[in-house]
């Protein structure tokens, strides 16, 4: 008999990072999905990219449009 412990979890092949123009600079944006996330979450990491968590039926375009939203932030 044998066991997987992966039997039903879909491996999404690595994308390279998008890009979102922060004032006179551009920082990589990479997005996420969590299926346990309950809201978009924006994070920048020290490097300066920037991570876009979305939830399990959240849009790609809701997150962009929030990524935008949040540019002085990152700034």
């Amino acid at each position: 008999m044998q066991l997987s412990l992966f039997n039903g979890l879909r491996v999404q092949q690595p994308r390279p990072p998008a890009t979102l123009a922060v004032g006179s600079h551009s920082v990589p944006v990479v997005f996420v999905r969590n299926p346990r996330a309950r809201r978009y979450i924006l994070r920048v990491d020290p490097t300066g990219m920037v991570r876009v968590t979305l939830p399990a039926r959240g849009s790609q375009s809701e997150a962009w449009n929030f990524a935008r939203h949040k540019t002085a932030w990152i700034d």
